[in-house]
């Protein structure tokens, strides 16, 4: 059975039975690595699926750029108001404007011609 130096060839152990405790091990062995392959999936799928997970932050980042471009938005809207406000506040050209515009008034010495465009 042994060749040179006393080494085995491959088909030589074919023959030999294992022990109970080689086997035991072996099963050992096979538990722990499915143990871990379980974990490992787990964590996986926490991390992408679970409360702050990969998506979680993606979509957390989405929103916040939406909301950043609604206060955008509503920040120049908010400046218009008030340069609005300050006209009202120091001059009546500004109140004179808005009366016209929105209401359609006149002044007393004006004479108001509507025209109309046929379609």
């Amino acid at each position: 059975m042994a060749g040179k130096g006393g080494l085995r060839k491959k088909g030589d152990f074919a023959g030999m039975k294992r022990s109970r405790w080689q086997r035991r091990q072996s099963r050992n062995r096979i538990l722990a690595g499915a143990l871990l392959a379980v974990a490992l999936a787990g964590l996986q799928f926490r991390l992408w699926f679970g409360d702050g997970g990969v998506f979680a932050v993606f979509e957390l980042h989405d929103a916040i750029d939406a909301q950043q471009g609604e206060n955008e938005r509503l920040y120049a809207r908010n400046r218009e108001l008030e340069a609005e406000v300050n006209d009202f506040r120091t001059g009546l050209e500004a109140i004179e404007f808005r009366a016209r515009r929105d209401l359609g008034m006149v002044r007393r010495d004006e004479t108001f011609y509507q025209i109309v465009e046929r379609r």
